[in-house]
This record gives C-alpha cells, sequence and structure tokens, in this order.
C-alpha cells in the first residue's frame, strides 16, 4: 500500500502507452496488452474508444490527458479492463483482416469481381 508521502507509490509496475496516437505504436502497445492514453488528433483514436484499449482525450488539452493519467496510474481495474480492450484491438490490424477488408471493398467497388 502507498504511503501518505508517497501516495502514487504502489503504481510502479503500471505500463502505459501516452502519446500522439500514431498507429504503428498504439498497435504494438495493445499486442502486449499496454493501453494507450492520447488525444482525438490521429485516426487510431476510433479504435482506442471502440475497443476500450485505453482513452482518448481532447487535443491541446493537457489537462485532460493529465487526468487520464493519474486516473489510470491509481486505478488497476481500469487498465485491467483497458488490457482487455488491446486483446480485442489487435485482431484488427493482422495481415489476414486487412486483406480480408480490402478484398470485400474490392468486391463491392466491382461486382463483377464478386
Amino acid at each position: 500500500m502507498a504511503s501518505t508521502s508517497r501516495p502514487h507509490a504502489g503504481i510502479a509496475g503500471a505500463a502505459l502507452a501516452i502519446g500522439a496516437l500514431e498507429e504503428s505504436v498504439t498497435v504494438e502497445a495493445a499486442a502486449v496488452g499496454t493501453p494507450t492514453i492520447g488525444s482525438d488528433g490521429a485516426g487510431i483514436s476510433h479504435w482506442i474508444s471502440h475497443h476500450g484499449a485505453g482513452q482518448v482525450t481532447r487535443r491541446s488539452n493537457a489537462g485532460e490527458l493529465a487526468d487520464a493519467i493519474i486516473h489510470a496510474l491509481a486505478s488497476p481495474q481500469i487498465r485491467e479492463s483497458w488490457a482487455r480492450g488491446c486483446r480485442d484491438l489487435v485482431p484488427e490490424f493482422s495481415i489476414d483482416h486487412i486483406a480480408r477488408k480490402l478484398v470485400e471493398s474490392l468486391v463491392l467497388a466491382s461486382p463483377s469481381l464478386g
């Protein structure tokens, strides 16, 4: 248990990816169960929100980002929930899934292929 002089001493083992939500970094972090906290300034934010694989804050809102980080570090339950979301997010970026979606899009665009 954390002491009152070091209220966050119990979070030493917490892992979070914090940053600009670049797709490859977020997916790689999610692949090992590490949730991401970042802003809505990148396309990957949709997947983070949709799968509950972290928290997306408003762009250029440092206070909101700081609050999200503090909340996550103080709550092992939320980090575990986000880690489960990471496991749901990763398959969407597999080569098989991407290839299947590409073929579906091509068939829709050109019905003679189907």
